[in-house]
């Protein structure tokens, strides 16, 4: 099992109730043949309108662009609403 990586922000975000790495860097985790990603893409569920500063935060942590797509709650949990293209 992997250890978890440090967390990049001091307090959780209201209205986001999870968040998921998806993407390149996500796909190097999971050990699939690749390039070294050039950036982190993550998709926030929840209501949190604006998420741009802790993007900023984490990208001088971790020296990488950090993507931010979002997703209400409804929308997740409903599949009929959730034409994005992400699953569960």
């Amino acid at each position: 099992m992997r250890a978890m990586p440090p967390l990049l922000l001091p307090e959780p975000i209201s209205g986001i109730d999870e968040a998921y790495i998806y993407g390149s860097w996500a796909a190097r985790y999971a050990n699939q043949a690749g390039p070294p990603p050039r950036d982190i893409d993550v998709l926030a569920v929840g209501s949190a309108d604006e998420l741009h500063d802790a993007a900023r935060a984490a990208e001088r942590i971790l020296g990488r662009e950090v993507n931010i797509g979002r997703i209400s709650s409804a929308t997740w949990t409903d599949d009929s609403l959730n034409p994005s293209g992400f699953s569960r």
